[in-house]
Parts: C-alpha cells; sequence; structure tokens
C-alpha cells in the first residue's frame, strides 16, 4: 500500500487494522467495510473533476515523504512481518 501511495495512488482499501493508521480518509485513500461503502466511494471518486483527481494525486504522493528512507522501509517492513504473523497464527 505505501508502495502504491509513494506512486501518487489513491488508496481506496477494505477495512484493515494493521494499515488503518496510514490513511487519511479522503486526503490519501479512502476505507470501506463494506459493498455499500465501496460503492459510495468509487461514485464519489467517479464525480471529481480531472483537476481534483490530478491535485489527490500529488496529496497523496506528499503524504509519504513524511516517511524518510529509513521509515519508509521500516514501515513496509512492520507490514510484512505483522502479515506474516498473523498468517502463522
Amino acid at each position: 500500500m505505501l508502495e502504491a501511495m509513494a506512486s501518487g495512488l489513491y488508496v481506496v482499501q477494505r477495512l484493515d487494522p494493521y494499515n488503518r493508521a496510514q490513511i487519511s480518509e479522503g486526503v490519501n485513500g479512502d476505507i470501506f467495510t463494506d459493498s455499500a461503502g465501496f460503492a459510495n466511494i468509487v461514485r464519489s471518486w467517479a464525480a471529481k473533476s480531472d483537476e481534483e483527481k490530478i491535485a489527490l494525486r500529488q496529496t497523496v504522493s506528499d503524504t509519504t515523504r513524511r516517511y524518510g528512507e529509513e521509515e519508509f522501509t521500516r514501515a513496509v517492513l512492520d507490514v510484512y512481518h505483522r502479515a506474516i504473523l498473523g498468517y502463522r497464527g
């Protein structure tokens, strides 16, 4: 997810407690918990002008800049580590 955000991609994600703190809804992504929430996000995105989408892309990229190279790497590794621990049970 952080890799996508660093590229300026607005995240639309099902609620994931491991990544929740990295998404500021309406700023760098949106979170949904059910199909109705997902549909609302898609409708909202489709209604945005090209200018609004371009501006959001820049905002998304800017939010990842709070991570320096080491912080970004640490955050990504932490997500993978927690996922592996969760998988192993």
